[in-house]
Protein backbone atom coordinates (compact mmCIF):
# COMPACT_ATOMS: atom_id res chain seq x y z
CA UNK A 1 0.00 0.00 0.00
CA UNK A 2 1.35 3.40 -0.93
CA UNK A 3 0.22 6.64 0.55
CA UNK A 4 -0.11 9.55 -1.89
CA UNK A 5 2.46 12.26 -1.27
CA UNK A 6 -0.36 14.80 -1.53
CA UNK A 7 -2.02 13.26 1.55
CA UNK A 8 1.21 13.44 3.53
CA UNK A 9 1.77 17.02 2.36
CA UNK A 10 -1.75 17.97 3.43
CA UNK A 11 -1.14 16.61 6.95
CA UNK A 12 2.19 18.41 7.13
CA UNK A 13 0.69 21.70 5.96
CA UNK A 14 -2.11 21.41 8.51
CA UNK A 15 0.48 20.56 11.18
CA UNK A 16 2.50 23.69 10.44
CA UNK A 17 -0.67 25.82 10.53
CA UNK A 18 -1.79 24.23 13.81
CA UNK A 19 1.64 24.73 15.40
CA UNK A 20 1.64 28.38 14.30
CA UNK A 21 -1.85 28.99 15.68
CA UNK A 22 -1.18 27.22 18.98
CA UNK A 23 2.15 28.98 19.42
CA UNK A 24 0.50 32.33 18.76
CA UNK A 25 -2.32 31.69 21.23
CA UNK A 26 0.08 30.35 23.85
CA UNK A 27 2.29 33.42 23.72
CA UNK A 28 -0.10 36.31 23.10
CA UNK A 29 -3.49 35.59 24.59
CA UNK A 30 -4.14 36.92 28.07
CA UNK A 31 -5.56 34.43 30.51
CA UNK A 32 -7.94 34.97 33.40
CA UNK A 33 -6.41 35.01 36.86
CA UNK A 34 -8.38 31.93 37.84
CA UNK A 35 -7.95 29.03 35.47
CA UNK A 36 -11.00 27.00 34.74
CA UNK A 37 -11.44 23.56 33.25
CA UNK A 38 -12.01 25.05 29.79
CA UNK A 39 -8.30 25.85 29.66
CA UNK A 40 -7.44 22.19 30.24
CA UNK A 41 -10.01 21.08 27.68
CA UNK A 42 -8.41 23.48 25.17
CA UNK A 43 -4.99 21.97 25.86
CA UNK A 44 -6.35 18.45 25.44
CA UNK A 45 -8.13 19.31 22.20
CA UNK A 46 -5.05 21.05 20.80
CA UNK A 47 -2.70 18.18 21.62
CA UNK A 48 -5.14 15.53 20.41
CA UNK A 49 -5.34 17.32 17.05
CA UNK A 50 -1.55 17.79 17.00
CA UNK A 51 -1.16 14.06 17.67
CA UNK A 52 -3.42 13.23 14.73
CA UNK A 53 -1.55 15.64 12.45
CA UNK A 54 1.89 14.38 13.51
CA UNK A 55 0.76 10.80 13.00
CA UNK A 56 -0.62 11.59 9.54
CA UNK A 57 2.49 13.58 8.60
CA UNK A 58 4.76 10.54 8.99
CA UNK A 59 2.44 7.63 8.19
CA UNK A 60 5.14 4.99 7.83
CA UNK A 61 6.28 5.54 11.43
CA UNK A 62 4.17 4.12 14.20
CA UNK A 63 2.85 6.47 16.87
CA UNK A 64 5.66 5.65 19.25
CA UNK A 65 8.32 7.30 21.36
CA UNK A 66 9.60 9.72 18.69
CA UNK A 67 6.17 11.19 18.02
CA UNK A 68 5.08 11.15 21.67
CA UNK A 69 8.25 12.81 22.99
CA UNK A 70 8.24 15.39 20.18
CA UNK A 71 4.70 16.43 21.05
CA UNK A 72 5.33 16.44 24.79
CA UNK A 73 8.56 18.38 24.20
CA UNK A 74 6.58 21.01 22.31
CA UNK A 75 4.19 21.31 25.25
CA UNK A 76 7.13 21.68 27.63
CA UNK A 77 8.68 24.29 25.32
CA UNK A 78 5.46 26.33 25.42
CA UNK A 79 5.42 26.25 29.22
CA UNK A 80 9.07 27.34 29.40
CA UNK A 81 8.42 30.24 26.99
CA UNK A 82 5.39 31.29 29.04
CA UNK A 83 7.61 31.55 32.12
CA UNK A 84 9.36 34.52 30.50
CA UNK A 85 6.20 36.29 29.31
CA UNK A 86 4.30 38.90 31.29
CA UNK A 87 0.88 37.78 32.47
CA UNK A 88 1.76 34.15 31.69
CA UNK A 89 3.13 31.44 33.93
CA UNK A 90 4.25 27.84 33.88
CA UNK A 91 1.48 25.37 34.59
CA UNK A 92 2.25 21.76 35.29
CA UNK A 93 -1.49 21.08 34.96
CA UNK A 94 -1.35 22.39 31.38
CA UNK A 95 1.56 20.07 30.67
CA UNK A 96 -0.36 17.19 32.27
CA UNK A 97 -3.39 17.97 30.05
CA UNK A 98 -1.10 17.89 27.01
CA UNK A 99 0.25 14.50 28.08
CA UNK A 100 -3.20 13.09 28.75
CA UNK A 101 -4.33 14.13 25.26
CA UNK A 102 -1.29 12.48 23.66
CA UNK A 103 -1.92 9.27 25.61
CA UNK A 104 -5.63 9.43 24.74
CA UNK A 105 -4.75 9.69 21.05
CA UNK A 106 -2.32 6.79 21.44
CA UNK A 107 -5.04 4.63 22.97
CA UNK A 108 -7.56 5.63 20.30
CA UNK A 109 -5.25 5.17 17.30
CA UNK A 110 -7.01 1.95 16.17
CA UNK A 111 -10.37 3.78 16.27
CA UNK A 112 -8.92 6.75 14.37
CA UNK A 113 -7.66 4.40 11.67
CA UNK A 114 -10.97 2.55 11.47
CA UNK A 115 -12.80 5.86 11.04
CA UNK A 116 -10.57 6.56 8.04
CA UNK A 117 -8.95 9.68 9.51
CA UNK A 118 -5.56 8.16 8.74
CA UNK A 119 -4.37 5.92 5.96
CA UNK A 120 -1.37 4.30 7.54
CA UNK A 121 0.83 2.16 5.45
CA UNK A 122 2.46 -0.99 6.73
CA UNK A 123 6.00 -0.40 7.93
CA UNK A 124 7.39 -1.76 4.66
CA UNK A 125 5.41 0.66 2.47
CA UNK A 126 7.08 3.58 0.79
CA UNK A 127 5.64 7.01 0.18
CA UNK A 128 5.97 7.98 -3.49
CA UNK A 129 8.24 10.95 -4.16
Amino acid sequence: MTIPKSTTNLYRTLLVLALAAISYLATTREVAIMEDMNDKVSHMLAFFVLSLLVDGSWPTLRFGAAKVFSLFGYGLFIEIVQHFLPRRSVSLLDLAADGVAILLYLSLTPVVRRLGLLNHAPSSARIPQ
